[in-house]
Protein backbone atom coordinates (compact mmCIF):
# COMPACT_ATOMS: atom_id res chain seq x y z
CA UNK A 1 0.00 0.00 0.00
CA UNK A 2 2.66 2.96 -1.07
CA UNK A 3 -0.17 5.61 -0.96
CA UNK A 4 0.75 5.36 2.93
CA UNK A 5 4.55 6.38 1.97
CA UNK A 6 3.70 8.93 -0.15
CA UNK A 7 1.98 10.38 2.43
CA UNK A 8 4.13 10.18 5.22
CA UNK A 9 6.88 11.55 3.04
CA UNK A 10 4.67 14.51 2.20
CA UNK A 11 5.13 15.42 6.03
CA UNK A 12 8.25 15.90 5.93
CA UNK A 13 7.62 19.36 3.85
CA UNK A 14 6.25 21.12 7.14
CA UNK A 15 9.93 20.80 8.44
CA UNK A 16 11.21 22.93 5.91
CA UNK A 17 8.21 25.21 5.76
CA UNK A 18 8.60 27.47 8.40
CA UNK A 19 12.14 28.22 9.58
CA UNK A 20 12.10 31.34 11.16
CA UNK A 21 15.68 31.39 13.44
CA UNK A 22 18.58 30.12 11.25
CA UNK A 23 21.87 29.80 11.49
CA UNK A 24 23.12 33.65 12.10
CA UNK A 25 21.22 33.76 15.32
CA UNK A 26 22.23 32.42 18.84
CA UNK A 27 20.11 29.36 20.03
CA UNK A 28 17.52 30.11 23.24
CA UNK A 29 19.58 28.00 26.26
CA UNK A 30 18.09 24.69 27.18
CA UNK A 31 17.72 25.96 30.45
CA UNK A 32 15.20 28.85 29.61
CA UNK A 33 12.84 26.42 27.33
CA UNK A 34 9.38 26.35 28.91
CA UNK A 35 7.52 22.79 28.85
CA UNK A 36 3.79 23.60 28.92
CA UNK A 37 1.30 20.45 28.48
CA UNK A 38 0.06 20.51 24.92
CA UNK A 39 -3.90 21.24 24.79
CA UNK A 40 -5.79 19.05 22.27
CA UNK A 41 -8.80 21.06 22.58
CA UNK A 42 -6.84 24.14 21.55
CA UNK A 43 -5.40 22.15 18.59
CA UNK A 44 -8.53 20.42 17.89
CA UNK A 45 -10.12 23.72 16.92
CA UNK A 46 -7.50 25.39 15.57
CA UNK A 47 -7.35 22.30 13.00
CA UNK A 48 -11.18 22.63 12.49
CA UNK A 49 -10.77 25.93 11.65
CA UNK A 50 -8.11 25.08 9.33
CA UNK A 51 -9.83 23.09 7.55
CA UNK A 52 -12.98 25.34 7.16
CA UNK A 53 -10.58 28.08 5.28
CA UNK A 54 -9.16 26.18 3.13
CA UNK A 55 -12.57 24.59 1.77
CA UNK A 56 -14.17 27.99 1.62
CA UNK A 57 -14.53 30.78 -1.57
CA UNK A 58 -10.61 32.15 0.60
CA UNK A 59 -7.54 34.05 -0.86
CA UNK A 60 -4.63 32.44 -1.25
CA UNK A 61 -2.50 34.06 1.47
CA UNK A 62 -5.23 33.44 4.10
CA UNK A 63 -5.12 29.59 3.18
CA UNK A 64 -1.49 29.30 3.68
CA UNK A 65 -1.42 31.14 6.46
CA UNK A 66 -3.86 29.33 8.20
CA UNK A 67 -1.91 26.51 6.82
CA UNK A 68 1.48 27.60 8.68
CA UNK A 69 -0.52 28.76 11.67
CA UNK A 70 -0.93 24.99 12.28
CA UNK A 71 2.46 23.71 11.23
CA UNK A 72 3.60 25.74 14.42
CA UNK A 73 1.05 24.24 16.44
CA UNK A 74 2.56 20.88 15.68
CA UNK A 75 5.82 22.06 16.20
CA UNK A 76 5.11 23.29 19.34
CA UNK A 77 3.46 20.06 20.55
CA UNK A 78 6.69 18.11 19.39
CA UNK A 79 8.65 20.37 20.84
CA UNK A 80 6.69 19.74 24.03
CA UNK A 81 7.21 16.11 23.45
CA UNK A 82 10.36 16.08 23.09
CA UNK A 83 11.22 18.57 26.30
CA UNK A 84 9.10 16.04 27.95
CA UNK A 85 11.42 12.83 26.92
CA UNK A 86 14.36 14.59 27.84
CA UNK A 87 13.48 15.49 30.85
CA UNK A 88 11.92 11.78 31.83
CA UNK A 89 14.94 10.29 30.31
CA UNK A 90 16.91 11.89 32.81
CA UNK A 91 15.02 10.24 35.70
CA UNK A 92 13.19 7.49 34.94
CA UNK A 93 11.73 7.31 38.42
CA UNK A 94 9.98 10.83 38.22
CA UNK A 95 6.78 10.50 38.21
CA UNK A 96 5.43 13.77 36.78
CA UNK A 97 7.66 13.36 33.69
CA UNK A 98 6.71 9.71 32.91
CA UNK A 99 3.05 11.05 32.98
CA UNK A 100 3.67 13.94 30.72
CA UNK A 101 5.69 11.55 28.29
CA UNK A 102 2.68 9.13 28.09
CA UNK A 103 0.10 11.58 27.34
CA UNK A 104 1.92 13.18 24.89
CA UNK A 105 2.76 9.46 23.63
CA UNK A 106 -1.25 8.83 23.48
CA UNK A 107 -1.90 12.25 22.04
CA UNK A 108 0.55 11.88 19.15
CA UNK A 109 -1.35 9.67 16.91
CA UNK A 110 -4.19 11.98 16.76
CA UNK A 111 -1.89 14.95 16.44
CA UNK A 112 -0.58 13.00 12.77
CA UNK A 113 -4.47 11.63 12.13
CA UNK A 114 -4.63 15.49 12.07
CA UNK A 115 -2.51 16.44 9.52
CA UNK A 116 -4.08 14.29 7.44
CA UNK A 117 -7.43 15.48 7.74
CA UNK A 118 -5.69 19.08 6.85
CA UNK A 119 -4.49 18.13 3.91
CA UNK A 120 -7.09 16.10 2.54
CA UNK A 121 -9.44 19.83 3.44
CA UNK A 122 -6.31 21.41 1.24
CA UNK A 123 -6.87 19.12 -1.68
CA UNK A 124 -10.75 20.03 -1.59
CA UNK A 125 -9.30 23.83 -1.30
CA UNK A 126 -10.60 26.33 -4.27
CA UNK A 127 -7.10 27.51 -4.06
CA UNK A 128 -5.47 23.89 -4.54
CA UNK A 129 -3.54 24.42 -7.72
CA UNK A 130 -1.76 27.65 -6.76
CA UNK A 131 -0.69 25.53 -2.92
CA UNK A 132 0.93 23.10 -5.35
CA UNK A 133 2.37 25.54 -7.68
CA UNK A 134 3.49 27.80 -4.99
CA UNK A 135 4.46 25.67 -2.44
CA UNK A 136 3.70 22.01 -1.46
CA UNK A 137 4.81 21.21 -5.27
CA UNK A 138 2.78 19.38 -8.41
CA UNK A 139 0.67 16.52 -7.80
CA UNK A 140 1.22 16.76 -3.45
CA UNK A 141 -2.61 16.63 -3.07
CA UNK A 142 -3.37 13.47 -5.21
CA UNK A 143 -2.29 11.35 -2.55
CA UNK A 144 -5.22 12.71 -0.55
CA UNK A 145 -7.85 12.29 -3.09
CA UNK A 146 -8.83 9.19 -1.69
CA UNK A 147 -10.27 7.75 1.74
CA UNK A 148 -8.12 8.76 5.31
CA UNK A 149 -5.91 6.27 6.27
CA UNK A 150 -5.91 7.62 9.52
CA UNK A 151 -9.27 6.57 10.28
CA UNK A 152 -10.53 5.07 13.44
CA UNK A 153 -9.47 1.85 13.26
CA UNK A 154 -5.72 2.35 12.47
CA UNK A 155 -6.11 5.71 14.87
CA UNK A 156 -7.12 2.57 17.49
CA UNK A 157 -4.40 0.16 16.62
CA UNK A 158 -1.59 3.10 16.63
CA UNK A 159 -3.05 3.98 20.06
CA UNK A 160 -2.97 0.56 21.78
CA UNK A 161 0.62 0.51 20.32
CA UNK A 162 1.56 3.32 22.30
CA UNK A 163 -0.45 2.14 25.36
CA UNK A 164 2.17 -1.17 25.32
CA UNK A 165 5.56 0.82 24.76
CA UNK A 166 4.30 3.04 27.89
CA UNK A 167 4.35 -0.34 29.74
CA UNK A 168 7.49 -1.18 28.10
CA UNK A 169 8.77 1.96 30.04
CA UNK A 170 7.37 1.49 33.36
CA UNK A 171 8.72 -2.10 33.54
CA UNK A 172 12.22 -0.39 32.51
CA UNK A 173 11.79 2.12 35.39
CA UNK A 174 10.72 -0.80 37.86
CA UNK A 175 14.02 -2.72 37.10
CA UNK A 176 16.30 0.34 38.33
CA UNK A 177 16.41 -1.15 41.40
CA UNK A 178 17.91 -4.41 40.49
CA UNK A 179 22.10 -4.98 38.88
CA UNK A 180 21.40 -4.31 35.00
CA UNK A 181 22.13 -7.85 33.40
CA UNK A 182 22.44 -9.94 36.92
CA UNK A 183 20.65 -13.06 37.07
CA UNK A 184 18.54 -11.52 39.29
CA UNK A 185 17.54 -8.90 37.03
CA UNK A 186 16.47 -11.43 33.90
CA UNK A 187 15.07 -13.60 36.55
CA UNK A 188 12.73 -10.84 37.78
CA UNK A 189 12.05 -8.78 34.82
CA UNK A 190 12.77 -10.73 31.52
CA UNK A 191 9.77 -12.80 31.22
CA UNK A 192 7.84 -9.82 31.34
CA UNK A 193 9.39 -7.67 29.25
CA UNK A 194 9.15 -10.55 26.89
CA UNK A 195 5.60 -10.57 26.90
CA UNK A 196 5.28 -7.16 26.77
CA UNK A 197 7.42 -7.96 22.93
CA UNK A 198 5.03 -10.20 22.24
CA UNK A 199 2.20 -8.11 22.82
CA UNK A 200 3.52 -5.26 20.40
CA UNK A 201 4.25 -7.84 17.79
CA UNK A 202 0.87 -9.05 17.72
CA UNK A 203 -0.44 -5.87 17.57
CA UNK A 204 1.85 -4.66 15.10
CA UNK A 205 1.18 -7.63 12.13
CA UNK A 206 -2.42 -6.39 13.14
CA UNK A 207 -1.45 -3.00 12.39
CA UNK A 208 0.40 -3.93 9.19
CA UNK A 209 -2.64 -6.02 7.94
CA UNK A 210 -5.11 -3.45 8.56
CA UNK A 211 -3.86 -1.39 5.76
CA UNK A 212 -3.06 -3.57 3.10
CA UNK A 213 0.57 -4.68 4.05
CA UNK A 214 1.61 -8.33 3.63
CA UNK A 215 3.97 -7.91 6.05
CA UNK A 216 5.03 -5.65 8.97
CA UNK A 217 8.42 -5.54 7.96
CA UNK A 218 6.92 -4.12 4.42
CA UNK A 219 5.04 -1.50 6.35
CA UNK A 220 7.90 -0.39 8.67
CA UNK A 221 10.00 0.06 5.92
CA UNK A 222 7.37 2.01 4.37
CA UNK A 223 5.73 4.25 7.10
CA UNK A 224 8.76 5.22 9.37
CA UNK A 225 12.17 4.79 6.93
CA UNK A 226 11.17 5.34 4.02
CA UNK A 227 13.33 2.98 2.23
CA UNK A 228 14.90 2.21 -1.20
CA UNK A 229 16.06 -1.33 -0.66
CA UNK A 230 13.09 -4.10 0.47
CA UNK A 231 12.72 -6.50 3.42
CA UNK A 232 14.42 -9.29 1.47
CA UNK A 233 16.32 -7.34 0.33
CA UNK A 234 17.67 -6.47 3.35
CA UNK A 235 17.65 -10.32 4.26
CA UNK A 236 20.15 -11.29 1.60
CA UNK A 237 22.36 -8.44 2.86
CA UNK A 238 22.40 -9.38 6.45
CA UNK A 239 22.77 -13.18 5.04
CA UNK A 240 26.17 -12.24 3.23
CA UNK A 241 27.31 -10.75 6.63
CA UNK A 242 27.01 -13.62 8.31
CA UNK A 243 28.84 -15.92 5.51
CA UNK A 244 31.49 -13.33 5.31
CA UNK A 245 32.11 -11.74 8.94
CA UNK A 246 30.52 -14.14 11.62
CA UNK A 247 34.24 -15.49 11.93
CA UNK A 248 36.12 -12.39 11.88
CA UNK A 249 34.05 -11.63 14.45
CA UNK A 250 34.68 -14.58 16.48
CA UNK A 251 37.95 -13.84 15.91
CA UNK A 252 38.54 -10.70 17.01
CA UNK A 253 36.57 -11.63 20.07
CA UNK A 254 39.34 -13.78 21.17
CA UNK A 255 41.58 -10.42 20.95
CA UNK A 256 42.19 -7.22 23.08
CA UNK A 257 41.24 -5.09 20.71
CA UNK A 258 37.89 -4.29 22.84
CA UNK A 259 39.71 -3.66 26.44
CA UNK A 260 40.18 -0.05 25.68
CA UNK A 261 36.77 1.04 24.61
CA UNK A 262 35.70 -0.32 28.11
CA UNK A 263 38.66 1.14 29.93
CA UNK A 264 38.34 3.71 32.68
CA UNK A 265 36.59 6.71 30.23
CA UNK A 266 37.80 9.91 29.44
CA UNK A 267 36.71 13.53 29.16
CA UNK A 268 34.40 12.84 26.48
CA UNK A 269 33.43 16.51 26.03
CA UNK A 270 36.80 17.53 25.63
CA UNK A 271 37.44 14.73 22.93
CA UNK A 272 34.71 15.82 20.93
CA UNK A 273 35.98 19.36 21.33
CA UNK A 274 38.82 18.63 19.72
CA UNK A 275 37.61 16.91 16.98
CA UNK A 276 35.34 20.24 16.35
CA UNK A 277 37.91 22.32 16.24
CA UNK A 278 40.21 20.19 14.37
CA UNK A 279 37.52 20.08 11.42
CA UNK A 280 36.55 23.40 11.78
CA UNK A 281 34.05 24.84 9.56
CA UNK A 282 30.11 24.26 9.93
CA UNK A 283 31.68 21.36 12.66
CA UNK A 284 33.38 23.60 15.00
CA UNK A 285 30.45 26.37 14.52
CA UNK A 286 27.50 24.19 15.57
CA UNK A 287 29.85 23.16 18.24
CA UNK A 288 30.17 26.29 19.60
CA UNK A 289 26.71 27.06 19.45
CA UNK A 290 25.62 23.63 21.16
CA UNK A 291 27.94 24.51 24.27
CA UNK A 292 27.06 28.49 24.35
CA UNK A 293 23.30 27.13 24.94
CA UNK A 294 24.24 24.13 26.64
CA UNK A 295 21.91 21.95 23.92
CA UNK A 296 23.75 18.80 25.75
CA UNK A 297 23.27 16.56 28.82
CA UNK A 298 26.35 14.33 29.13
CA UNK A 299 26.28 14.07 32.55
CA UNK A 300 26.26 10.83 34.59
CA UNK A 301 23.50 9.59 36.72
CA UNK A 302 22.27 6.19 38.07
CA UNK A 303 18.87 7.90 37.31
CA UNK A 304 19.26 8.39 33.57
CA UNK A 305 17.51 5.80 31.01
CA UNK A 306 19.95 3.88 29.47
CA UNK A 307 20.37 5.38 26.14
CA UNK A 308 21.54 8.33 23.61
CA UNK A 309 19.58 10.29 20.93
CA UNK A 310 19.34 13.39 19.34
CA UNK A 311 16.12 15.67 18.87
CA UNK A 312 15.44 18.81 17.31
CA UNK A 313 13.06 20.94 18.99
CA UNK A 314 11.34 22.48 16.26
CA UNK A 315 9.53 25.42 18.02
CA UNK A 316 13.21 26.37 19.06
CA UNK A 317 15.12 25.81 15.89
CA UNK A 318 17.41 23.86 17.50
CA UNK A 319 18.95 20.49 18.09
CA UNK A 320 19.35 18.44 21.25
CA UNK A 321 21.55 15.71 22.78
CA UNK A 322 21.11 12.95 25.36
CA UNK A 323 23.80 10.58 26.60
CA UNK A 324 23.92 8.11 29.24
CA UNK A 325 27.48 7.50 29.89
CA UNK A 326 28.91 4.29 30.95
CA UNK A 327 32.15 5.76 32.42
CA UNK A 328 34.00 3.67 29.64
CA UNK A 329 36.05 4.62 26.71
CA UNK A 330 33.17 4.03 24.27
CA UNK A 331 31.57 6.91 25.76
CA UNK A 332 33.95 9.24 23.80
CA UNK A 333 32.21 7.68 20.48
CA UNK A 334 28.73 7.95 21.40
CA UNK A 335 28.78 11.02 22.02
CA UNK A 336 30.34 12.06 18.87
CA UNK A 337 27.72 9.52 17.37
CA UNK A 338 25.02 11.94 18.33
CA UNK A 339 27.15 15.13 17.88
CA UNK A 340 27.20 13.94 14.39
CA UNK A 341 23.13 14.00 13.91
CA UNK A 342 23.51 17.75 15.99
CA UNK A 343 25.89 19.01 12.72
CA UNK A 344 23.26 17.65 10.62
CA UNK A 345 20.13 19.27 11.98
CA UNK A 346 22.53 22.52 12.47
CA UNK A 347 23.31 22.98 8.97
CA UNK A 348 19.81 23.00 7.37
CA UNK A 349 17.43 25.91 8.76
CA UNK A 350 14.19 23.82 10.22
CA UNK A 351 16.72 20.72 11.10
CA UNK A 352 17.38 18.49 8.40
CA UNK A 353 14.62 16.02 6.43
CA UNK A 354 17.06 13.57 5.27
CA UNK A 355 15.53 9.77 5.68
CA UNK A 356 16.94 7.57 8.26
CA UNK A 357 19.45 5.56 6.89
CA UNK A 358 21.12 9.00 5.21
CA UNK A 359 20.85 10.51 8.70
CA UNK A 360 22.34 7.46 10.32
CA UNK A 361 25.66 8.23 7.54
CA UNK A 362 26.72 11.30 9.07
CA UNK A 363 26.13 10.13 12.91
CA UNK A 364 28.28 7.31 12.35
CA UNK A 365 30.48 9.45 10.09
CA UNK A 366 31.27 11.72 12.54
CA UNK A 367 32.50 8.95 14.68
CA UNK A 368 35.46 7.90 12.21
CA UNK A 369 36.12 11.41 11.84
CA UNK A 370 36.55 11.97 15.05
CA UNK A 371 39.28 8.90 15.15
CA UNK A 372 41.46 11.61 12.72
CA UNK A 373 40.80 14.74 13.97
CA UNK A 374 40.21 13.72 17.68
CA UNK A 375 42.41 12.68 20.45
CA UNK A 376 42.48 9.00 19.85
CA UNK A 377 45.02 6.68 20.74
CA UNK A 378 46.23 4.36 18.74
CA UNK A 379 43.98 1.74 20.75
CA UNK A 380 40.89 3.64 20.49
CA UNK A 381 41.73 4.09 16.53
CA UNK A 382 41.94 -0.08 16.77
CA UNK A 383 38.69 -0.52 18.81
CA UNK A 384 36.62 1.80 16.47
CA UNK A 385 37.44 -0.70 13.60
CA UNK A 386 36.42 -3.95 15.46
CA UNK A 387 33.60 -1.67 16.11
CA UNK A 388 32.89 -1.52 12.65
CA UNK A 389 32.66 -4.96 12.57
CA UNK A 390 30.97 -5.86 15.27
CA UNK A 391 28.31 -3.09 13.97
CA UNK A 392 27.87 -5.08 10.71
CA UNK A 393 27.56 -8.08 12.75
CA UNK A 394 25.83 -7.72 15.79
CA UNK A 395 23.03 -5.32 14.51
CA UNK A 396 22.42 -7.20 11.37
CA UNK A 397 21.62 -10.44 13.76
CA UNK A 398 19.28 -8.02 15.64
CA UNK A 399 17.87 -6.73 12.68
CA UNK A 400 17.80 -10.50 11.31
CA UNK A 401 16.16 -11.36 14.89
CA UNK A 402 13.26 -9.20 14.43
CA UNK A 403 12.28 -9.68 10.56
CA UNK A 404 12.40 -13.43 11.97
CA UNK A 405 10.24 -12.32 15.02
CA UNK A 406 7.63 -10.98 12.98
CA UNK A 407 7.19 -13.79 10.36
CA UNK A 408 6.36 -16.12 13.22
CA UNK A 409 2.76 -17.23 13.33
CA UNK A 410 0.42 -16.16 16.42
CA UNK A 411 0.74 -19.49 17.94
CA UNK A 412 4.58 -19.49 17.85
CA UNK A 413 4.73 -16.18 19.97
CA UNK A 414 6.03 -17.42 23.11
CA UNK A 415 8.12 -15.97 25.69
CA UNK A 416 10.09 -19.49 25.43
CA UNK A 417 10.37 -19.20 21.75
CA UNK A 418 11.81 -16.05 21.37
CA UNK A 419 14.43 -16.56 23.54
CA UNK A 420 15.07 -19.98 21.75
CA UNK A 421 14.91 -18.12 18.66
CA UNK A 422 17.42 -15.15 19.49
CA UNK A 423 19.55 -17.86 21.12
CA UNK A 424 19.59 -19.81 17.60
CA UNK A 425 20.23 -16.35 15.20
CA UNK A 426 23.22 -15.09 17.76
CA UNK A 427 24.65 -18.27 17.34
CA UNK A 428 24.68 -18.21 13.73
CA UNK A 429 25.92 -15.00 13.05
CA UNK A 430 29.10 -15.72 15.66
CA UNK A 431 27.81 -14.28 19.07
CA UNK A 432 27.70 -17.32 21.58
CA UNK A 433 26.37 -16.26 24.66
CA UNK A 434 27.41 -18.81 26.90
CA UNK A 435 30.60 -17.97 25.49
CA UNK A 436 31.17 -14.80 25.90
CA UNK A 437 29.55 -14.50 29.24
CA UNK A 438 26.19 -13.09 28.11
CA UNK A 439 22.34 -14.51 28.70
CA UNK A 440 19.74 -15.40 25.69
CA UNK A 441 17.40 -13.01 27.69
CA UNK A 442 19.43 -9.78 26.68
CA UNK A 443 16.77 -9.75 23.83
CA UNK A 444 14.50 -7.70 26.58
CA UNK A 445 17.60 -5.42 26.43
CA UNK A 446 17.83 -4.25 22.93
CA UNK A 447 14.90 -1.00 22.89
CA UNK A 448 14.88 -0.80 19.54
CA UNK A 449 12.60 -3.96 19.65
CA UNK A 450 10.45 -2.21 21.20
CA UNK A 451 10.34 1.64 20.34
CA UNK A 452 11.51 1.84 17.33
CA UNK A 453 10.65 -1.68 14.75
CA UNK A 454 13.03 -2.01 11.80
CA UNK A 455 14.95 0.85 12.88
CA UNK A 456 18.39 -1.04 13.67
CA UNK A 457 19.21 -2.09 9.86
CA UNK A 458 19.82 1.36 9.06
CA UNK A 459 22.89 1.12 11.58
CA UNK A 460 24.12 -1.11 9.02
CA UNK A 461 23.85 0.35 5.97
CA UNK A 462 24.54 3.39 7.09
CA UNK A 463 28.17 1.89 8.59
CA UNK A 464 28.99 1.33 5.50
CA UNK A 465 28.62 4.23 3.98
CA UNK A 466 29.95 6.33 7.22
CA UNK A 467 33.03 3.61 6.35
CA UNK A 468 33.45 4.69 3.17
CA UNK A 469 34.21 8.46 4.32
CA UNK A 470 37.08 6.56 7.00
CA UNK A 471 38.88 5.34 4.58
CA UNK A 472 38.74 8.29 2.12
CA UNK A 473 40.18 10.51 4.69
CA UNK A 474 43.18 7.69 5.60
CA UNK A 475 44.03 7.63 2.03
CA UNK A 476 44.01 10.98 1.95
CA UNK A 477 43.53 13.90 4.81
CA UNK A 478 40.51 15.79 4.27
CA UNK A 479 38.55 14.38 1.65
CA UNK A 480 36.30 12.06 4.16
CA UNK A 481 35.81 15.43 5.82
CA UNK A 482 35.32 17.55 2.57
CA UNK A 483 33.20 14.70 1.95
CA UNK A 484 30.92 14.60 5.14
CA UNK A 485 30.37 18.39 4.68
CA UNK A 486 29.71 18.48 0.96
CA UNK A 487 26.33 16.50 1.30
CA UNK A 488 25.05 17.75 4.89
CA UNK A 489 22.35 19.27 3.01
CA UNK A 490 21.23 16.42 1.34
CA UNK A 491 17.49 16.28 0.89
CA UNK A 492 17.73 12.52 0.02
CA UNK A 493 15.13 10.32 1.81
CA UNK A 494 16.87 6.84 0.49
CA UNK A 495 20.15 5.64 1.37
CA UNK A 496 21.11 3.70 -2.11
CA UNK A 497 20.36 7.07 -3.91
CA UNK A 498 22.12 9.02 -1.64
CA UNK A 499 25.04 7.11 -1.92
CA UNK A 500 25.15 7.08 -5.92
CA UNK A 501 24.65 10.93 -5.58
CA UNK A 502 27.55 11.40 -2.92
CA UNK A 503 29.95 9.57 -5.48
CA UNK A 504 29.98 6.35 -2.85
CA UNK A 505 29.68 3.21 -3.35
CA UNK A 506 26.27 0.74 -2.82
CA UNK A 507 26.37 -1.38 0.41
CA UNK A 508 24.23 -3.58 -1.30
CA UNK A 509 26.64 -3.86 -4.15
CA UNK A 510 27.81 -7.57 -5.05
CA UNK A 511 30.89 -8.40 -3.64
CA UNK A 512 30.66 -5.20 -1.25
CA UNK A 513 30.46 -7.36 1.84
CA UNK A 514 33.04 -9.70 0.74
CA UNK A 515 35.55 -6.98 -0.02
CA UNK A 516 34.82 -4.91 3.49
CA UNK A 517 35.59 -8.27 4.78
CA UNK A 518 38.76 -8.07 3.70
CA UNK A 519 40.02 -5.04 4.47
CA UNK A 520 38.58 -4.76 8.43
CA UNK A 521 40.59 -8.79 8.46
CA UNK A 522 43.57 -6.94 7.06
CA UNK A 523 43.27 -3.56 9.65
CA UNK A 524 42.57 -5.81 12.30
CA UNK A 525 45.31 -8.67 11.72
CA UNK A 526 42.45 -11.39 11.78
CA UNK A 527 42.59 -14.40 10.05
CA UNK A 528 39.88 -14.00 7.18
CA UNK A 529 39.23 -18.08 7.07
CA UNK A 530 39.19 -18.54 10.57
Amino acid sequence: MKRILVILLSLLLLLTGCSALGNGSDYTPYDEMVYARPMPEVMAALLAECCETAREEKGFQEVLSAVFDYYDAYDRFYTNYNLAYIEYCRDVTNEYWAEEVAFCMEYANTVEAGLEELYMALAESPVRTKLEGVYFGEGFFEAYDGEAVWDEGFLALLNRESELIEEYYALCAETETEEFGSEEYYDRYADGLCQVLIDLVLLRQDLADYVGYDSYAGFAYDFYHYRDYTPEQAEAYMTAIRDAMAPLYRAAWDTDVWEVGWNQGEDMYSYVRTCAKKMGGLVWEAFTRMDRAKLYDIAHSPLKYGTSFEVYLSSYQCPYIFVSPTGYGVDNLTFAHEFGHFVTDYAVDGGSWAGTDVLEVFSQGMEYLSIAYGEANKDLSRYKLADCLSIYVEQSAYAYFEQLLYALPAEDLTVERLYELYDQTMLSFGIDYEAMGYDPRDLVNVSHFYTDPMYIISYVVSNDVAFQLYRMEQEKPGTGLACFERNLTTECYYLLDFAQQAGLENPMAPGRVEAVAAELASLLGLNAMT
